[in-house]
């Protein structure tokens, strides 16, 4: 699926977007932040089936216990709606914003929005993270570059914003749902839908991410997220040809 016609599926969706009902809407956007929320967590080891993550996603929370896992799974819609709510100030993600999202996401289960000063090991993963000090360095200069990044197309920009926050690992909890936010802002800021990496690809993507961060080969990741990108856009799609 080429950037072009990854485009024209955006231009299609955006263009007829008001050919569905407010509820068809709300269905498509209800059915990926289940969707979202329950992958982007159940692959940090996270307990609760789909059903019970559409439960309190919806406010049903009546009789589920407020365990460490159900506790992610609200902060996760909670980190998701706070970046939705950041894209209407119309100007680009910043520091501030981004260890916003990480404090929500982390909220009463580890210290989040402060930069670690400990070195990590990520479990399953060749990549080890930069030292506290180079990794400091390295996120002060990804902010201070991300806006002006011309020489990409808005994908390219969203899978780079992705995994270059996931090889600094600026964090102690929390960097790959973060990271994953930020990428989803920059597609939303340019009208592509919001991805997620489906559980199922998962091991592909860890290759793809490691080619990324051993030889700054993003072509991988690139094509494997343009597929997730592409997916999404379908769904719409359908669901405006059947309207």
């Amino acid at each position: 699926m080429s950037y072009e016609d990854l485009c024209r599926k955006r231009d299609n969706v955006k263009d007829n977007m008001s050919r569905l009902s407010q509820q068809a809407v709300q269905d498509l956007e209800t059915e990926f932040e289940c969707v979202y929320t329950y992958d982007s967590s159940n692959v940090k080891g996270n307990k609760l089936s789909p059903e019970t993550v559409r439960m309190i996603l919806e406010g049903k929370t009546e009789g589920i216990e407020m365990t460490r896992d159900a506790m992610e799974i609200i902060n996760h819609n909670k980190a998701f709606n706070y970046m939705r709510m950041f894209l209407k100030k119309n100007t680009y993600i910043d520091e501030d914003a981004v260890k916003e999202i990480n404090a929500i996401l982390v909220k009463d289960l580890a210290i989040g929005g402060i930069y670690r000063n400990v070195n990590l090991i990520i479990p399953g993963r060749k990549h080890v993270p930069p030292s506290p000090e180079k990794a400091y360095y390295k996120i002060k200069k990804f902010f201070n570059d991300l806006p002006y990044m011309n020489e990409m197309n808005t994908m390219e920009k969203a899978v780079y914003a992705y995994a270059m926050f996931v090889k600094i690992h600026p964090f102690v909890d929390g960097n790959s749902r973060t990271g994953k936010l930020i990428m989803n802002y920059v597609l939303m800021k340019d009208n592509f839908l919001p991805i997620y990496i489906p559980k199922e690809s998962y091991m592909e993507y860890v290759k793809a991410f490691e080619l990324f961060a051993s030889d700054d080969d993003m072509k991988p990741l690139t094509e494997l997220l343009s597929s997730f990108e592409n997916a999404q856009l379908d769904k719409y799609i359908k669901a405006i040809d059947l309207a």
